[in-house]
């Protein structure tokens, strides 16, 4: 599975347009039924200096421990590196997450 998007925007407000650009991407590969290892990427480019773009890779696992019988259910695992030149902060982070989709 692959799963991409991206947006554009021109926000007008007192003064010049603000120009804004943001996109993720996220690719997952089911192993088995209950198994999915995944990757991702997200950017984001606001008008001004470069040191206000955003950008972060997250890799990690995603379960389904009740494949057959819930199959919206997941239980994520996933390590990642974001990066946010405006505030000269790199930041690695480690998340878990229990989704239920209906």
């Amino acid at each position: 599975v692959i799963r991409a998007e991206g947006a554009y925007a021109l926000q007008t407000v007192p003064g010049p347009e603000l120009e804004k650009f943001g996109l993720y991407a996220r690719a997952a590969y089911a192993v088995t039924d209950w198994l999915q290892p995944a990757i991702g990427f997200d950017m984001m480019r606001l008008d001004g200096p470069d040191e206000d773009d955003k950008w972060g890779l997250l890799a990690g696992v995603n379960f389904r421990p009740y494949a057959e019988i819930l199959p919206t259910l997941i239980v994520r695992i996933a390590g990642g590196h974001y990066q946010d030149a405006g505030a000269d902060a790199d930041d690695d982070i480690v998340m878990s997450q229990l989704t239920l989709g209906f």
